[in-house]
């Protein structure tokens, strides 16, 4: 998904440290999560006390995903996330020697797109199946109401969240690039 080009700007296109030492800058100053649809205890009890907009989880040795901390949990799940690419790689940005390019993609989290896609697949053959049936159903215009409102909110709720979260999560935007681009206390720099 593209970003607004004002918004784009605003993203660092490198960082001068290495991509574990932006990792562990990032877990030093953000909520670091495991699982935003399967959290622990304690990862949801650190949710409700930490005072940052946002949360960094780990998704490979050079891939991280940063999402709006928002005040329930579960409305995080339907907000856009950044995934951030840490190192060369196709479509990253040139950077100066020493530094680690960042690449930025605006999404859903993964499990929640596998979710939806799942959620709507049901929605589209279920009926289908229904109106294939042999007599097709008792009354086929209160099948159709029903479906219809099934469809609609199975996606407007998930587009509420994609606005609100993305909202929350470009208001977090200044707080990112001070926890990018300022070195940590035991960074030599």
């Amino acid at each position: 998904m593209s970003v607004e080009p004002s918004k784009a700007a605003d993203l660092p296109t490198h960082v001068d440290a290495g991509a574990s030492e932006i990792v562990a800058r990032l877990e030093d100053r953000l909520l670091s999560i495991h699982s935003l649809w399967f959290p622990t205890r304690s990862s949801l009890a650190a949710w409700r006390i930490a005072g940052v907009p946002l949360y960094v989880r780990r998704l490979g040795p050079a891939r991280i995903e940063i999402g709006p901390r928002l005040e329930n949990m579960w409305a995080s799940c339907f907000s856009p996330v950044w995934w951030v690419d840490l190192g060369p790689g196709p479509g990253a940005p040139s950077a100066p020697p020493g530094a680690t390019p960042l690449r930025w993609r605006r999404r859903l989290p993964t499990v929640t797109v596998a979710l939806l896609v799942g959620w709507w697949g049901i929605l589209v053959a279920w009926p289908l199946l229904l109106w294939l049936a042999p007599g097709g159903g008792e009354d086929p215009g209160r099948q159709a109401l029903f479906w219809a409102v099934l469809v609609l909110s199975s996606t407007g709720g998930p587009a509420v969240g994609w606005v609100l979260g993305g909202a929350a999560l470009d208001e977090a935007l200044p707080w990112l690039r001070g926890a990018l681009l300022q070195p940590s206390s035991g960074e030599d720099w």
